[in-house]
């Protein structure tokens, strides 16, 4: 497919060059019909895909949004901006067992970490109470945090290149420190890639060595939405784009009002124990276990 540049309806969207590689696995099928059949047995179907920029995240959580909800549409199932009144009239607004897929609300929110972690943990709440499947996309597993992903994340799926990727499930085992193996499967990675650069690793050399991980359940393979799809997802993201933008700085002025608050309080407590105790700001580091320079900076 080559790549065009469209303008629809006032907005300007780009359709990069595309090679079509893959075609829905069993894999794929399989991930799809597990969802469907947890959310209803009332169990949580929480969704977590990860994978570099542009290794088409946004496309497989449409896809399983399509084949996990007959009725899911991108003005419906789509969370295009974190606005927490939107999300919750959108989300009370579909019927029991949808799917809803927040990956847009997260790109808006990436760089604040701290209200990822907040909006992540609401979008949950508001989900499992109707038994809806949640879709959320981040580049790397560890950016969820540590509860979230080890109690709420059913399904993870990592792509390692456009169309192809890798699905985890947790270990059932009630004594595992960490259900998902993290430093096991990294040490896996390098006893097999030791000698290699990272880039010499081809996909289908990565998917033989996370094969090996206990957490592996099977490969997933899909193609590209097609092409009147791309364009009407593209278009809503690009409609919504500038908002986002004005949500972000929203976010971030929040934020930082919220950390001076708490530095004036640090600072407050710093030179009341130095004026009670004479403690100096080595003393205090030392009693805190922290280091000098940030009880300096308090």
């Amino acid at each position: 497919m080559k790549a065009e540049e469209l303008e629809i309806d006032g907005t300007r969207i780009f359709l990069p060059e595309m090679e079509e590689r893959y075609d829905f696995n069993a894999g794929y099928r399989s991930c799809c019909r597990t969802l469907r059949k947890k959310t209803r047995e009332d169990y949580d179907a929480v969704v977590g895909i990860t994978g570099d920029e542009g290794v088409s995240k946004s496309t497989l959580a449409n896809h399983i949004g399509f084949d996990t909800d007959r009725a899911y549409t991108f003005e419906k199932n789509c969370l295009f901006s974190p606005d927490e009144q939107s999300m919750v009239d959108a989300i009370k607004k579909l019927p029991r067992f949808s799917t809803v897929n927040a990956d847009e609300a997260i790109k808006i929110l990436y760089k604040q970490q701290w209200w990822v972690q907040v909006f992540i943990n609401k979008f949950y709440r508001l989900c499992r109470q109707d038994n809806k499947i949640s879709i959320l996309c981040m580049p790397r597993f560890s950016e969820f945090n540590e509860g979230f992903r080890n109690h709420r994340i059913l399904v993870w799926i990592h792509l390692l290149d456009r169309g192809i990727g890798v699905v985890f499930m947790k270990d059932w085992n009630p004594f595992s420190a960490d259900p998902w193996h993290v430093k096991d499967n990294y040490n896996i990675i390098q006893k097999y890639t030791r000698r290699k650069k990272y880039f010499q690793v081809s996909v289908e050399r990565k998917i033989n060595i996370l094969s090996k991980s206990s957490n592996f359940v099977d490969t997933i393979t899909f193609p590209d939405l097609p092409k009147d799809k791309r364009i009407e997802y593209k278009v809503l993201a690009a409609k919504h784009k500038y908002k986002g933008m004005e949500e972000e700085m929203r976010f971030g002025q929040r934020r930082s009002k919220i950390d001076e608050k708490y530095k004036k309080r640090e600072r407050a407590w710093k030179e009341l124990l130095k004026e009670k105790t004479g403690m100096t700001d080595k003393q205090i580091a030392d009693r805190l276990g922290i280091s000098r320079p940030t009880v300096t900076q308090m």
